[in-house]
């Protein structure tokens, strides 16, 4: 999403982002919530006013959750990991 404009209201743009997201061993499963990678650290922001369950795809990855749940995110939360 960085560097597009809009790019979470943008379905044209998150449609190419869902096919090439499915390549990553991490990703998130709903456009409205940024996945961001900083080293073997990830963080989801729900930009939304909707919960979700299981926003974060991470296949067979070990993990560490450091902050929030990654089952579960509420409405603008924050879910912290790493991997």
């Amino acid at each position: 999403l960085l560097g597009v404009a809009n790019g979470m209201d943008n379905e044209d743009y998150h449609e190419i982002y869902s096919i090439f997201a499915k390549e990553k061993p991490v990703y998130s499963e709903y456009k409205n919530v940024c996945l961001t990678k900083h080293g073997d650290i990830y963080v989801a922001i729900n930009y939304s006013d909707k919960a979700y369950d299981k926003p974060i795809n991470i296949g067979n990855c070990k993990y560490e959750v450091l902050k929030g749940d990654i089952n579960h995110i509420e409405p603008y939360e924050t879910l912290i990991f790493k991997v």
